[in-house]
């Protein structure tokens, strides 16, 4: 009897590049990548989207890959003949920036920072769940970023946006901070990740397709390793 192939772990990076690791991770774009970035106003706006498609492609498997949008708006991955590669997912925060990759499924990525001047509890009550509101009374913007993050995540993986982010169950996020909850999509169960880690919320939201018994362990391992790969000197 055959066993079942061991599941590919989801692969993530996260760093503010500096100006030396910035300058190594431009020159794995592409000339499409840099087509891409220019409908984009601002240098800073530029430059993030060319550093997300970087690190995207640093994560891919080694082949030639295009990097387009799907009809949702998520990066969606091809190889030169069409063929679908690896769902990617990307976010930035204020110089921070996010990437998730899996061989398996749908993944999708979100990353916040704190920012002064924010109206924390009118946000909480304008999408959240009373359950949430009451959080962020009591812990203000770190219970919000939590919740913002989770919710993200979730939308990414489905690519139904801010509506689906908002739908999210709010008690099971609740049990969800700094840890994992599980969730069911149009079409596959995920597990969620959360980490709050001071400078930065981090929420990843995985569908391996067909979902592994393990795969809540296999997500909490590859968040709990930080994604802090050395990627600049990967081909």
């Amino acid at each position: 009897m055959d066993e079942t192939p061991p599941c590919p772990p989801p692969r993530l990076w996260v760093a503010a590049p500096d100006t030396k690791t910035s300058a190594a991770l431009l020159g794995k774009c592409t000339d499409d990548d840099r087509a891409a970035a220019d409908r984009f106003n601002g240098e800073r706006r530029r430059l993030q989207f060319l550093h997300g498609r970087a690190l995207a492609r640093a994560l891919l498997p080694p082949g030639d890959w295009r990097i387009t949008p799907d009809s949702h708006g998520r990066p969606k991955v091809q190889a030169l003949d069409g063929s679908p590669g690896p769902d990617i997912s990307i976010s930035h925060s204020q110089g921070w920036i996010a990437v998730a990759m899996t061989e398996r499924g749908r993944i999708g990525i979100d990353l916040e920072t704190p920012r002064l001047g924010r109206d924390n509890q009118a946000m909480a009550e304008a999408f959240f769940s009373p359950a949430e509101c009451n959080a962020v009374a009591a812990e203000g913007e770190r219970a919000l970023l939590a919740f913002w993050t989770m919710r993200e995540a979730v939308a990414k993986l489905s690519g139904e946006g801010l509506a689906a982010a908002l739908a999210q169950d709010g008690t099971m996020l609740i049990s969800g901070r700094n840890s994992i909850c599980f969730g069911q999509g149009k079409d596959l169960p995920w597990v969620l990740a959360h980490r709050d880690l001071g400078a930065y919320h981090l929420a990843v939201a995985w569908a391996p397709d067909p979902s592994p018994l393990n795969a809540a362990q296999i997500l909490m391992r590859v968040m709990n390793e930080g994604g802090n790969e050395d990627l600049t000197s990967q081909k």
